[in-house]
Parts: structure tokens; C-alpha cells; sequence
């Protein structure tokens, strides 16, 4: 079942709608952590779908996992055709178990 889910802002990882997600954490160009709520996941073993788009655009990045761990979720997104660091208007992730 879904534990967790997230839809932000890539400009500034400002979240617009979540559960189980207490913040976001831009580090630069395409670059975040997603921190979970205390106790949401129990461990690093939980599977993720992710994707961002422009709004009013088709998806026009990739989203790929960097790394997981019981209470965080590190994220990147690159342009489709270039594979540069990019702030998608809209991305969302959610994480299951």
C-alpha cells in the first residue's frame, strides 16, 4: 500500500499536497531530499514511482532515485534529452511498502 507521497514545487521544494512527508529539501538545480515523517517507512525496503513535468506540458524530465533510507528519499530530475540539472514545475513521488 501507498505510505507516503509527495507533490512539490521544483523551484524551491515547496510542497503543495503530501501524506506521510514532513518536508522537502532543495540542494540545488534538480537535486532533493524527501523527508518522511517520523516512523512513517520502518526501514529502506520500499519501492517508489516519481515523476515531473512543466505545468500545462507534457512530462519533459527524468526523475531518477539516488538513494533511500528509512527516512529520507534523495531525488534528481534531468532534461529528457540533455541530461542537465532542471527545476521542474511540478514533481511528485509516492512510495510504497
Amino acid at each position: 500500500p501507498v505510505k507516503a507521497w509527495v507533490n512539490f514545487s521544483g523551484s524551491n521544494g515547496s510542497i503543495r499536497a503530501s501524506a506521510g512527508v514532513a518536508s522537502v529539501t532543495r540542494h540545488g538545480a534538480g537535486d532533493y531530499s524527501i523527508n518522511f515523517a517520523s516512523g512513517v517507512m520502518g526501514d529502506a525496503n520500499y519501492a517508489s514511482i516519481a515523476f515531473a513535468s512543466e505545468i500545462g506540458s507534457p512530462p519533459m524530465c527524468n526523475i531518477s532515485l539516488v538513494s533511500q533510507t528509512s527516512s529520507a528519499c534523495r531525488v534528481r530530475a534531468r532534461t529528457e534529452y540533455y541530461g542537465t540539472p532542471t527545476d521542474p514545475s511540478i514533481v511528485n513521488v509516492t512510495f510504497m511498502r
